[in-house]
């Protein structure tokens, strides 16, 4: 696991702590596009296992921890983002600038 989180891995992972006790994760995977002659952005990226424990759901962890993730998109000029959404979870990524496409959801970086 150490190598893959390591800088100029393509995984990255942000923890949310409360009282000193990790409460919740998301994980965030870079990845490219295989090349093509077309002048587009090439690099992608995929949330997966954004979790905060129940108890700690609805005190802002979970948005803290999918900001922190999309800030690091938007750093690196990610075009697209991808997940695979709960239910239970679709608000939360709808907050974030994510768009329900049929059963995947996407969030585009937004041009300058």
């Amino acid at each position: 696991m150490t190598e893959r989180l390591a800088a100029g891995g393509a995984w990255r992972c942000w923890v949310a702590e409360h009282h000193g006790r990790i409460v919740g994760t998301v994980w965030l995977g870079l990845f490219e596009k295989i090349p093509n002659p077309v002048a587009e952005p090439e690099l992608h990226g995929y949330v997966s296992n954004l979790y905060v424990q129940p108890e700690r759901r609805g005190h802002g962890a979970g948005g803290a921890l999918l900001a922190a993730a999309m800030h690091a998109c938007d750093a690196r000029r990610v075009d697209a983002v991808i997940l695979w959404p709960t239910p239970e979870s679709r608000n939360l990524y709808e907050r974030h600038g994510f768009a329900v496409k049929d059963d995947l959801m996407e969030r585009r970086r937004m041009k300058a």
